[in-house]
């Protein structure tokens, strides 16, 4: 008996450690968790009108056959970085039929909300002729479905017969994508993201090595109300003409975005392409696009008004940047390839940092530094350019600053000087682990007492701490340009009983240096034993990376940074947060990588 009770509880302990829900044909409605994770779908399934599903982080819906989820009612999904809600089939070749939601922008239902997905092997290719609706969204389909959301998601390797590899919606439904990637789709007819007679507003996405076999292997609108693209990505991308974005009888705005490698097959327009409707381009940047019909960067008919291009670079676009028909342009602070435009224009070599492994930032030499619109109102511009920096600067240092041309804006170097000096006890003997803070920036000193800031030129107020020491801090320090500032301390023991004595407290220290490129170190300190967990954020508040969750000892610890995400990929230039969190504190700092 005794045996038999321990075979059960191993047999339950095998299930648990293997769980998963199998979902058949019909309605479903409520929460999925990751506990209970993955739901294996075994037929058709549903969301009724008045009803919705929520889909918890760590989530894999796993797809059994060609079946597809139909929403009626509205969908929620709350991945999260390094625990996705994933959608994805279980049979990769023919993969499963996208989620179709109709009729869900009515008042009895929430709008659906996708946060943190990924939605791999979308098939859009099982409808019966042509135009069947089981041809287009390889993974979402939605008609009348008001405003669908999408944050921090991914699509890959998803296909559609027709319109649609990634998105397809029609009929006043409005798709938001904030940080989303489309990559490696695949669309017989008009491509990745399909828009009609709804609203588009991209912002921070990216869309790499996608196909159309005809039209628009990116964005496709059509008879849009609203039609935004910023701080976008277009790299790669193949279709038969018109291969980014393709705007028809739209609003066209594109700001801060870059353009680059894209091709046709045998149409115009490799970049963007607009007919009828209007089309603002501000700040952005087309490179090494290709259309043998010309229009390689971008390619205008029939517009409502002349196509805007300001603070725009072209360069090495083939066969050539810019076509037209029965419309025309107007460049305002452009770099182009050969010179046309008025006097605000330039040409040439727009002097990118390395264009042959894909740096497109600008050199310390470029021309376009400094060289876009003096008054940047009414551009709309967002605050950071397309890496997460500062959108105007001096960077000509002639006390103005101006925004430059194209997607990046140049970042002047920080002049730097140091503070360098030892500390030591009343008896000359040198004092490791002591603190050094000015502001928010902290380091320790070394076995030797060493310590060593580096620092714009300026003056500054050090302070110096060591447990069991009276604290010491000298003002105004002087740093200068290129020089090194020698500073010392020597610190006077104290009894430990004595209620003047420093105490520790849990504090975060700053990290140094600060900016940073490519690694920096975090110091903190703990008034006891603690458990940790300090982890790094970008501005929108995603949890980027762990760096520690464990139990530390009492005193001062430093933790390392090397610009990595979770995945071990190096995170873009620009300004991230980090925390700390222990019993009874919590605190965030800024660092900016460089």
């Amino acid at each position: 008996m005794r045996n038999l009770a321990l075979l059960i509880a191993l047999l339950l302990l095998a299930i648990s450690a293997n769980a998963q829900t199998v979902i058949p044909a019909g309605p479903i409605q409520g929460n999925w968790n990751q506990a209970d994770s993955p739901y294996h779908i075994t037929g058709n399934i549903n969301i009724a009108e008045g009803t919705s599903l929520t889909v918890g982080p760590g989530v894999e819906v796993i797809f059994l056959g060609a079946f597809s989820l139909n929403v009626a009612g509205s969908i929620t999904t709350n991945g999260l970085a390094g625990s996705p809600v994933v959608f994805t089939a279980q049979d990769t070749l023919n993969g499963w039929s996208s989620i179709r939601l109709s009729n869900t922008g009515t008042g009895i239902n929430p709008p659906s909300v996708f946060n943190g997905t990924e939605f791999l092997y979308g098939r859009a290719i099982w409808g019966s002729g042509g135009q069947d609706p089981l041809n287009f969204g390889g993974a979402i389909w939605a008609d009348n479905a008001g405003l669908l959301s999408f944050y921090d998601c991914s699509f890959n390797r998803c296909r559609s017969a027709q319109d649609g590899s990634a998105i397809y919606a029609k009929n006043n439904s409005s798709i938001k994508m904030v940080n989303c990637t489309v990559k490696d789709c695949e669309s017989g007819f008009f491509g990745g993201v399909f828009v009609k007679e709804g609203r588009l507003e991209l912002d921070g996405c990216q869309f790499i090595m996608n196909t159309a076999l005809t039209f628009a292997a990116g964005v496709y609108l059509f008879s849009c109300t609203t039609a935004e693209i910023n701080s976008c990505r277009f790299v790669d991308n193949f279709a038969g003409a018109v291969t980014g974005i393709y705007s028809f009888e739209s609003p066209l705005k594109v700001k801060n975005s870059l353009f680059a490698s894209n091709a046709t097959d045998t149409g115009l327009g490799a970049g963007i392409g607009a007919i009828y409707g209007t089309a603002t381009i501000t700040n952005c940047t087309f490179y090494d696009n290709y259309s043998s019909q010309g229009g390689a960067a971008a390619w205008f008919n029939s517009l409502a008004s002349p196509a805007l291009l300001t603070n725009c670079i072209f360069w090495q676009n083939q066969v050539s940047p810019l076509q037209v028909n029965s419309t025309s342009y107007e460049l305002s602070y452009c770099s182009t390839q050969s010179q046309e435009g008025d006097a605000t224009n330039i040409y040439g070599d727009p002097g990118f940092s390395d264009p042959l492994v894909g740096d497109l930032s600008l050199s310390a030499s470029s021309l376009c530094i400094d060289a876009g619109s003096p008054d940047t109102a009414g551009l709309e511009l967002p605050d950071l350019d397309l890496e997460g920096m500062p959108r105007i600067v001096d960077g000509d240092n002639d006390g103005i600053a101006r925004i430059d041309i194209g997607c990046f804006e140049w970042q002047p170097p920080i002049l730097d000087g140091s503070i360098e000096g030892l500390v030591s006890d009343g008896e000359g003997q040198a004092l490791a682990g002591a603190l050094l803070t000015i502001g928010e920036i902290s380091v320790s000193t070394d076995a030797t007492g060493f310590f060593s800031f580096t620092l714009p030129a300026g003056s500054y107020d050090v302070s110096c701490s060591h447990e069991g020491y009276t604290a010491e801090s000298q003002n105004d320090v002087v740093v200068e340009p290129g020089l090194v500032t020698t500073l010392n301390f020597i610190l006077d023991a104290v009894d430990c009983d004595d209620p003047t004595s420093p105490q520790l407290t849990n504090a975060l220290l700053g990290n140094y240096p600060n900016p940073f490129h490519p690694s920096t170190s975090i110091a903190y300190s703990l008034a006891k034993v603690s458990p940790v967990w300090i982890g790094i954020y970008n501005l929108k508040g995603q949890l980027l990376r762990t760096l520690m969750n464990q139990q530390q000892s009492r005193g001062i610890h430093w933790i390392d940074f090397d610009g990595r995400d979770a995945s071990g990929s190096p995170v873009a230039k620009g300004i991230y947060l980090y925390r700390i969190k222990t019993p009874g504190f919590d605190d965030t700092r800024k660092m900016v990588l460089k």
